[in-house]
C-alpha cells in the first residue's frame, strides 16, 4: 500500500457526562443517643435470662420466616410464647434483616453481572476502541476467560441458593473456626456469641405513655420498666401488677437530654414514639447500655442552617483532607489547609476515632471562617470491580480500606450538631479539571497541589460556578447571581452602524488612573498619536469598554 493511500485516523473526544447541579444535605431524619446502665447484680441476672429467651424466640422467628410462614402466624405463635409487644418488636427485626439480606444480594448479582459485562466488551474490542481497550496479549486474555467462568458459576450458585442470615454476625462466627488468630479462647467467644445473640430491643408508639410501654423510661425520676413474658413473670418480676421489672439503675441520657424528655412525656396525648434497644458489650468489660432511637415526622424535621457565602471546598483522599476557603466570587482565600487521615491497616475502633477527629478540626475550621463545607457526593450507588480497566489493584485496595459510608454518616450528624450546612457536588473531573486549570496557582510561595486544586474546584462547582478560572474582565456579580437562578440575559446586541474599515481605523487610550475608560475622541481626529503612549485597540459593539489586566478580581 502507497503512503499516500494510507488514511489517518481521528481520534475524537470522549464525551463527557452530564454533571449534578449541586445540592445542600437535608438534615438527619432519626435520631439515636447511649446511656450506660449501673445496675445491680439482679438486673444484670434479669436482663441475661430476659434477652436469651426472647433471643430464643428470635431465632425461631427468623426459621418461620425462611419457611414461607405467614406474618399472621408467626405472630399468634410469639404471642403464645412472650407477648403482642414483644412479638411486634421480634417479626419487625427479623423482617429488617431479611430485607437487608435480600438487598445484599441484589447488590452482588449488579456488581457480578458488571464484571462479567466488562470482560466480555474488553474480549470483543477493537484496538481503536476508546472507551474499552482490549487486553494486552493473548495469555492474559485467557485467564479473563477463566475468571469470567468462574464469576458466572458464582452468579449461578446466588440465584439458585435461599439467603443466609447469621444472628450474632458472620464475623463473629468465622472467629469461631480460628480461635488462635483472633486471639480469643472458647470461652471467651462462647460469651461474645450469647451477648451478641440476645434481642432487647422494643418499638414504641406515640399512642403510649412516655413513648414505649415495653420497655418504659421516666425521665422525671430515671426509673426503667421492663415488660416480661408470661413464663418470666413470675420468677423474676419485682412490681405491684406481677408483670414488670424495674431496674434499680438510674437512667440518664446526657446527650440530646432535653429533647428526649421532650419526646418521653407522661400522657399519651404530648408522647412521641421511641425505640428502645438493652445491648450487653462483652468486649468492653462486660457493660450493658441503654439505647434511645426515633425518627423525626415531616412536621417536626430539625431545619436545615442557612447557607453563607464563604465555602470550604473539602477533598478526600485516603490519607487527608484537602481544604481550601472559597469565597463568594469562586477565587481562593488565604492558604490550603491539611487534615490528616490516615486510616491504613488499623482497626475499625481506631478508625472510628480518627475520623471524628478530623471531622472535628474541619467543622471548628468551618466555624472559625464562618463558612460552610462543599464534598464530592459520596453516596455512591455505582461500584466498580477488578474487571474496570480504570481501577488498578492499589486503587481497589485503598478504597476498599477506607469507610466511605461511616464518614458520610459521621460528617451529617456532627456537621448539623455544629451548625454548619454541607453543600454536596458531582465528583466527576474535579481532579483532571483541578490539574488543568488550578495546578500553578500560588499563594506566598505556596504551589497549589493536585488534591488541593480538586478542593478548588469543588468548592467552585458548589457556587455554580465552572472549573476554569477566568482570564478576562469577569462579569459583575449581579449578573452571576442571574445565571445561578436561571434568569435570561434581557441585553440584546446592537447591530453596527459602521463598516469595520472605519472601526479599525478607531483608537483610544487606555484606562486612566481610576481604572474608567476615557470618553472616545471626535471622528476629526484620526491621527495616530505616538508609540511612547498607551494605547489599546477595541472593536466597537455595545460600548466602549476595556480590560484591566492588574485587577485583583481575574481569578474568579
Amino acid at each position: 500500500m502507497n503512503k499516500s493511500e494510507t488514511t489517518t485516523q481521528v481520534r475524537t473526544k470522549k464525551k463527557l457526562r452530564k454533571l449534578e447541579p449541586p445540592q445542600l444535605v437535608s438534615a438527619p431524619a432519626a435520631c439515636s443517643i447511649r446511656t450506660r446502665i449501673k445496675g445491680s447484680e439482679r438486673d444484670f441476672e434479669v436482663l441475661e435470662v430476659l434477652g436469651d429467651y426472647l433471643g430464643h424466640l428470635a431465632n425461631l422467628d427468623l426459621t418461620w420466616a425462611q419457611s414461607g410462614a405467614s406474618t399472621q402466624k408467626r405472630k399468634k405463635r410469639l404471642t403464645l410464647e412472650a407477648n403482642a409487644r414483644w412479638a411486634n418488636s421480634i417479626i419487625g427485626e427479623t423482617d429488617r434483616r431479611i430485607k437487608l439480606e435480600n438487598t445484599n444480594r441484589w447488590r452482588h448479582r449488579l456488581s457480578l453481572g458488571r464484571a462479567i459485562s466488562c470482560i466480555n466488551k474488553r474480549l470483543n474490542a477493537k484496538p481503536d476502541n476508546q472507551y474499552y481497550k482490549p487486553y494486552p496479549n493473548a495469555k492474559v486474555a485467557g485467564l479473563k476467560i477463566i475468571r469470567r467462568q468462574n464469576l458466572i458459576d458464582r452468579l449461578n450458585k446466588i440465584k439458585s441458593s435461599p439467603i443466609s442470615i447469621i444472628r450474632g454476625g458472620h464475623a463473629l462466627w468465622q472467629k469461631r473456626q480460628n480461635l488462635k488468630t483472633a486471639g480469643l479462647t472458647i470461652a471467651q467467644w462462647q460469651e461474645r456469641w450469647r451477648a451478641a445473640r440476645m434481642f432487647l430491643s422494643a418499638k414504641g408508639s406515640k399512642d403510649e405513655s412516655f413513648g414505649n410501654c415495653t420497655i418504659q423510661v421516666n425521665p422525671e425520676i430515671g426509673s426503667c420498666s421492663i415488660t416480661l413474658p408470661v413464663c418470666l413473670a413470675k420468677t423474676y418480676t419485682n412490681s405491684l401488677d406481677g408483670k414488670h421489672y424495674i431496674l434499680d439503675a438510674k437512667i440518664e441520657f446526657f446527650h440530646r437530654q432535653e429533647e428526649w424528655v421532650e419526646r418521653a412525656k407522661p400522657r399519651t396525648t404530648e408522647a412521641k414514639a421511641i425505640t428502645y434497644t438493652i445491648s450487653h458489650r462483652y468486649e468492653l468489660k462486660g457493660r450493658w447500655y441503654l439505647d434511645a432511637a426515633w425518627t423525626y415526622q415531616e412536621n417536626e424535621s430539625p431545619s436545615v442552617h442557612p447557607q453563607l457565602e464563604t465555602r470550604l471546598g473539602v477533598d478526600l483522599n485516603a490519607d487527608h483532607l484537602a481544604v481550601w476557603p472559597i469565597d463568594r466570587s469562586g477565587n481562593p482565600v488565604g492558604k490550603p489547609y491539611r487534615i490528616p487521615l490516615n486510616l491504613k491497616s488499623l482497626p475499625s475502633s481506631t478508625k472510628d476515632g480518627r475520623m471524628c477527629w478530623a471531622i472535628s478540626q474541619l467543622l471548628r475550621l468551618a466555624l472559625k471562617l464562618n463558612a460552610d463545607l462543599a464534598c464530592e457526593n459520596l453516596g455512591w450507588a455505582d461500584e466498580t470491580g477488578r474487571d474496570d480497566q480504570i481501577q488498578g489493584r492499589a486503587f481497589r485496595k485503598t478504597c476498599s480500606g477506607f469507610p466511605t459510608a461511616k464518614f458520610r454518616d459521621r460528617l451529617t450528624l456532627m456537621a448539623h450538631n455544629a451548625g454548619v450546612a454541607i453543600n454536596i457536588v458531582d465528583s466527576a473531573y474535579t481532579s483532571q479539571w483541578g490539574k488543568e486549570h488550578w495546578i500553578n496557582f500560588q499563594v506566598e510561595n505556596h504551589k497549589a497541589t493536585g488534591h488541593e486544586a480538586a478542593a478548588i474546584v469543588i468548592g467552585r462547582r458548589s457556587q455554580g460556578q465552572s472549573a476554569r478560572r477566568r482570564t478576562s474582565n469577569p462579569p459583575s456579580l449581579a449578573r452571576r447571581e442571574q445565571r445561578a437562578a436561571g434568569v435570561q440575559c434581557d441585553r440584546q446586541p446592537k447591530a453596527l452602524t459602521q463598516d469595520q474599515s472605519t472601526l479599525d481605523k478607531l483608537w483610544v487610550q487606555g484606562p486612566d488612573a481610576r481604572g474608567q475608560p476615557p470618553a472616545p475622541k471626535p471622528r476629526h481626529t484620526t491621527q495616530r498619536p505616538a508609540r511612547e503612549r498607551s494605547l489599546v485597540p477595541v472593536v466597537f459593539q455595545n460600548s466602549l469598554t476595556s480590560v484591566n489586566v492588574n485587577s485583583s478580581e481575574h481569578f474568579s
